[in-house]
């Protein structure tokens, strides 16, 4: 089934720029796509990115499947191995 992505929506979102993976991310009940994106505007490495070469891809869970959220994210995170994230564990 295809789903649109929209700010709304709840997942897992990951940052490339000139192929490279800068971040992975994960958007909750509460804080949502729209938000979590626009919450990295604002940070150092955002302003470094090349915009034209910029991709963001979000990978939707559904509300009911929301508990597999922090293991997917920490899965993409140490398999993806991105620039600018902290440390997970």
């Amino acid at each position: 089934m295809l789903v649109k992505s929209g700010p709304e929506h709840i997942g897992i979102y990951v940052f490339y720029n000139n192929k490279e993976i800068y971040y992975v991310g994960r958007a909750l009940k509460n804080t949502y796509f729209g938000s979590r994106i626009a919450s990295h505007m604002t940070k150092k490495w955002y302003s470094k990115l090349d915009k034209d070469k910029t991709m963001i891809r979000f990978y939707i869970i559904d509300s009911e499947n929301d508990f597999w959220l922090p293991s997917l994210e920490l899965f993409l995170y140490n398999t993806l191995k991105p620039i600018h994230n902290k440390k997970r564990v």
